[in-house]
């Protein structure tokens, strides 16, 4: 093979068969939104679910610990299951912040396919945690409803700090729900972009040889 041009990959001629082969032209770099590029954006949207599943991981500790009592076992099981798969959401995007920062093809897939099969389970326990906090009791925080010196004292904004609180957990739900299902989207760009970047590389090296 000859290369007619002082770039190797521009112009290539075959002297078996004699034909003046063009390359194939490179495709235009994808852009996560508006005009970030997509691994920016990839690592920028990890990033962001791995910050609020790390949030909500901590909320439902705290609320489960310190606010429900023991009696309402149902609330705190809620809390608990939904706190299990925050933080396995939070290892998934921690996986996906390596991916990006390595440039790694097999974890990008890896992470990619992990956030497909996490969506589902984040969607039903956290409808079944919405589903939970929202039937339960005024009074069943205890600690929201109740002076701390006196628990025989009811505190006269219990509905209120309870709304807020129940407020705050559907927010951060939707919240990452949003977040899981753009990651998915950004995801997949990203692992297709690193396979044909992949691709491309191997070709260019056979027709070099």
């Amino acid at each position: 093979m000859i290369f007619t041009n002082a770039n190797p990959s521009a112009n290539v001629f075959d002297i078996k068969g004699g034909l003046f082969m063009q390359p194939k032209p490179e495709k235009k770099a994808r852009n996560c939104c508006f005009c970030i590029p997509i691994r920016p954006g990839a690592g920028l949207l990890s990033a962001c679910i791995f910050l609020a599943s790390l949030l909500f991981m901590i909320v439902d500790i705290v609320i489960a610990c310190k606010y429900v009592p023991s009696t309402a076992s149902m609330t705190k099981a809620a809390l608990s299951l939904h706190a299990t798969v925050s933080a396995i959401v939070c290892l998934s995007s921690l996986i996906g912040l390596i991916s990006v920062f390595k440039r790694s093809k097999k974890l990008a897939v890896s992470h990619l396919w992990a956030s497909i099969g996490l969506i589902p389970f984040s969607i039903v326990f956290g409808s079944i945690l919405l589903s939970v906090v929202f039937s339960a009791k005024d009074k069943d925080f205890t600690v929201l409803c109740y002076a701390v010196d006196d628990p025989t004292a009811e505190n006269p904004y219990c509905h209120e700090n309870v709304t807020v609180m129940r407020d705050v957990l559907a927010a951060l739900t939707v919240l990452v729900w949003f977040l899981q299902l753009g990651g998915v989207l950004v995801n997949r760009s990203y692992a297709s972009t690193l396979t044909n970047r992949h691709h491309m590389r191997y070709e260019s090296s056979v027709s070099y040889y």
